[in-house]
């Protein structure tokens, strides 16, 4: 089964104009860009199925008619990232796990203990579904506090070095090429940091959401981030229900 991109945006392919007799069971435009697999049946006047090679002719050279259209078009100013304006083909912009630079230093302001430096790399390969940070841990360094995620799963990915990994489950080492799966709740408290003296590269992969939640077991914290606004709260000062509201 061929795969067909239509685009109900030129003004060249229309149902008048539809390489096929009238006899064809159009199929149903989608958004610009769609990809359909188009189930109808091709058929000659008489009522008889076309063949397959008759079929695969139509769409090899409908095909090239679009390849060739989009080419000749020039790109949008609306796809900065150079997608042209039929939805047809695209750009992938691409970063590499093993020396894409980090550019995030480390922040001088954090306690010693977390100096690594890092770069988020979703922006830079246009995702919007999932995240992904790299960061770079020099000897003795971690990457963040011991805690878990309510909302987020994520996976930590070792690209070099041997970090140490600190979990649940006590603490243990990994090598390049191992992947670990951070779950939501308790289950999933990490830590991770470079107990060996070769610079550590590891990626975190995980699931995005408008609101995160995190808690900081070794202290006692919940963090909560929403559209922007970030709070860190204590979660022994946990209130009632109805406080102030009386």
């Amino acid at each position: 089964m061929r795969l067909i991109l239509f685009n109900k945006n030129l003004p060249w392919l229309t149902a008048a104009k539809a390489p096929v007799n009238s006899t064809y069971q159009q199929p149903t435009f989608a958004e610009p860009g769609s990809v359909i697999r188009n189930v109808g049946r091709w058929a000659d006047p008489n009522g008889q199925t076309a063949t397959t090679s008759s079929v695969t002719s139509r769409t090899e050279t409908w095909t090239q008619r679009l390849c060739e259209f989009s080419r000749r078009r020039p790109r949008s100013p609306d796809y900065p990232e150079g997608r042209t304006s039929l939805g047809i083909l695209a750009r992938m912009d691409v970063f590499n796990l093993f020396d894409g630079a980090t550019e995030t230093p480390a922040d001088p302001n954090d306690p010693p203990g977390y100096a690594c430096s890092a770069v988020r790399v979703g922006p830079k390969i246009g995702a919007s579904k999932l995240g992904m940070s790299i960061y770079e841990l020099p000897a003795g360094q971690a990457i963040c506090p011991y805690h878990f995620e309510w909302t987020d799963e994520e996976w930590l990915i070792v690209i070099a070095g041997r970090p140490t990994l600190r979990s649940p489950e006590g603490e243990r080492g990994l090598e390049p090429g191992d992947m670990v799966c951070f779950a939501l709740g308790p289950d999933g408290a990490h830590f991770v940091r470079n107990d060996g003296e070769e610079l550590v590269r590891v990626a975190i992969l995980s699931t995005k959401n408008d609101v995160g939640i995190a808690e900081y077991p070794d202290s006692d914290k919940v963090g909560v981030w929403a559209n922007g606004a970030h709070y860190m709260l204590r979660r022994a000062d946990h209130l009632d229900y109805w406080e102030g509201e009386r």
